[in-house]
């Protein structure tokens, strides 16, 4: 099944079972998707990429970080709690940036391209988070150019695969 979520926030439930495809753009509103199977060959977030999906995964805090558009899909695959982040705190990055920074340190920005865009992926130890970012015309992507779009519920830390985008 197909599934495209309308104005506003929306929950989505495809608990049902089955292999779905859930269809995001870049201006939702946070929705919620319960019930989501990551791994290979299981359900998918369509989030008009165009080409090849390509996943880049980054697995430990740093003190800096670059995303790339050319990556498609940026994971941090680790929980991104550190310094009391909250992924659920805020709909822009500011809770992505404190979550990924080494413990007691700040990123106050990622390094990108000018006006590159793309996703990504943030884990909190039980919900998976999915944000959209567009760069403005440096190479500094702010929390204010990071937006949340989706909530995977109880997907795990770690488990997003290319083949869950679409």
């Amino acid at each position: 099944d197909t599934i495209t979520g309308g104005a506003g926030r929306d929950t989505i439930d495809l608990s049902a079972g089955g292999k779905d495809t859930v269809v995001l753009d870049s201006t939702a509103a946070a929705d919620t998707i319960k019930g989501f199977t990551a791994g290979a060959d299981s359900d998918k977030l369509d989030i008009y990429l165009l080409g090849t999906s390509v996943l880049k995964t980054i697995t430990g805090t740093g003190t800096a970080f670059t995303i790339a558009g050319t990556d498609a899909v940026t994971a941090f695959n680790f929980a991104a709690t550190n310094n009391s982040a909250n992924l659920a705190g805020a709909t822009d990055g500011t809770e992505l940036l404190k979550g990924v920074a080494n413990q007691g340190s700040t990123i106050g920005s990622f390094t990108a391209t000018a006006s590159d865009m793309g996703y990504i992926v943030a884990y909190d130890g039980t919900n998976s988070y999915l944000y959209h970012f567009l760069n403005d015309g440096d190479t500094s992507l702010a929390a204010s150019e990071i937006a949340l779009i989706g909530v995977l519920e109880n997907v795990a830390t770690g488990t997003l695969v290319a083949g869950n985008f679409a």
